[in-house]
C-alpha cells in the first residue's frame, strides 16, 4: 500500500503532463489497435477456407450487377443439368435482390434511407454471415421472426440503427418502439436506380444487435410481386428492374473440387449467357476489390501502426525523464534513506 500511495503521489505532482501524457497514450493505443483490428478483419475475410466454401455469382461485364430473376432457379442447382447425374449442386445457395428507399422523400437523408435485401426467408439462418451461430436466445428470436417473415408478405427484418431511425422519423418515443417494434408498419419511397417502386412493410422482426444494425431483408416474392404489378399503374411500362432485378448470387459448396465443377457448369449452361456471368470465391471477391488498396493496408501495417508505437513509447520516456530530471533532489534523498531504484 505504501508504494502504491507513492506512485499516485508522483502522478500527482504535475496533473497536466500526467493527463496530457495519458491521453497521448490512449489515443495511441487506440489507433494502433483499429489499425490491426481492420487488418485482422480484412485476412480473415480473404482467407479461403478448407471446406464449406462460398462463391459469388455476379454479371460478368457490368457494375453492378444485374441479371434476370429466372437465373436463380438455374443457379440454385449449380447449372447442373437434368440428363448428366454426374453433374453436382451446391449444399446451399440465396439470391440476393437489392432496395434502397427513403422515408421521407421530400427530406431525403443519410438517417432516413434505407437498404432492404430481397431474399428468400429460409436462407436468412444459413447463408448470412454471422447468423449461423447465433447464441441460443438470438437463434430463437431470429427463427421466430423468420417464421414471420415467411407468413407476412410484406413482413420486413430491421436493424436496431434503422429501429431507433423509425423513432424519430414517425414520432414515437424510442423506447416505446424499441420494446415493440411488431406489427408498426411504414413505406419506403425508392431512390436512385429504385424510384417510383413504393414498398409498404410491416415489421416482423429485428436482426442481433453488431453486424446487421443497419441493414434489413424481406421477402423477395413481395419484391417480385411490385415489378410485376408496376405496369398496371403507370400505362403499361414496365420497370427498369423488372427484367434484371437479381443483383447477386450466393452458392455454398463442400470443397473445392465441387466448386471447380460447378465453375465449369455454369460456363457452359446456355441459360446464363444473356447477359453472361462470373461465378469466383467470396474470399477472391473480396480481395479483388481490395486489391486497389494493396499499398494503403501495407503502409498501415508496417508503416503506420510501429510508427505509432514509437511515438507512443517516446511520450513516455520523455514524460518519465522530465518527472525525474525535476526530482533529482528528492531522489538522491530517498536514495540515501534506503529506496532501492525498483
Amino acid at each position: 500500500m505504501k508504494y502504491l500511495l507513492l506512485i499516485f503521489k508522483n502522478v500527482g505532482r504535475n496533473l497536466l503532463r500526467s493527463l496530457l501524457t495519458a491521453l497521448g497514450t490512449m489515443v495511441l493505443v487506440l489507433v494502433v489497435t483499429l489499425v490491426w483490428s481492420i487488418l485482422s478483419f480484412i485476412d480473415k475475410a480473404t482467407e479461403e477456407k478448407s471446406k464449406d466454401f462460398k462463391a459469388i455469382v455476379t454479371e460478368r461485364w457490368s457494375m453492378p450487377s444485374r441479371m434476370p430473376f429466372d437465373y436463380a432457379r438455374v443457379l440454385a442447382d449449380g447449372a447442373a443439368r437434368q440428363d448428366h447425374p454426374a453433374d453436382v449442386r451446391p449444399t446451399d445457395s440465396m439470391s440476393w435482390q437489392f432496395f434502397v428507399g427513403t422515408l421521407d422523400k421530400e427530406n431525403r437523408s443519410f438517417r432516413n434511407t434505407m437498404f432492404g435485401l430481397a431474399c428468400n426467408p429460409d436462407k436468412l439462418l444459413t447463408m448470412m454471415d454471422g447468423l449461423e451461430n447465433l447464441p441460443i436466445g438470438q437463434e430463437a428470436d431470429m427463427r421466430v421472426a423468420v417464421d414471420r417473415l415467411k407468413a407476412t408478405r410484406d413482413g420486413i427484418i430491421v436493424g436496431h440503427d434503422h429501429l431507433k431511425n423509425l423513432n424519430a422519423i414517425i414520432g414515437n418515443s424510442a423506447d416505446e418502439t424499441l420494446q415493440n417494434p411488431i406489427g408498426r408498419r411504414f413505406k419506403l419511397t425508392g431512390i436512385a436506380n429504385f424510384t417510383n417502386l413504393d414498398l409498404e412493410f410491416e415489421i416482423v422482426g429485428v436482426f442481433p444487435p453488431g453486424r446487421y444494425d443497419n441493414f434489413t431483408a424481406f421477402n423477395h416474392e413481395y419484391y417480385q410481386a411490385v415489378l410485376e404489378s408496376f405496369p398496371g399503374s403507370h400505362s403499361g411500362r414496365q420497370h427498369p428492374l423488372a427484367e434484371r432485378s437479381l443483383s447477386l448470387f450466393w452458392v455454398k459448396v463442400p470443397d473445392k473440387d465441387t466448386y471447380n465443377r460447378i465453375v465449369d457448369q455454369i460456363a457452359e449452361s446456355p441459360y446464363l449467357k444473356n447477359p453472361e456471368v462470373k461465378i469466383e470465391l467470396a474470399s477472391s471477391a473480396i480481395g479483388s476489390f481490395i486489391e486497389a488498396y494493396r499499398d494503403m493496408l501495407w503502409g498501415m501495417r508496417w508503416l503506420l501502426a510501429p510508427a505509432c508505437i514509437i511515438t507512443l513509447a517516446l511520450v513516455l520516456a520523455n514524460a518519465i525523464s522530465i518527472s525525474v530530471r525535476e526530482r533529482r533532489t528528492e531522489l538522491a534523498v530517498m536514495k540515501v534513506l534506503g529506496f532501492r531504484p525498483g
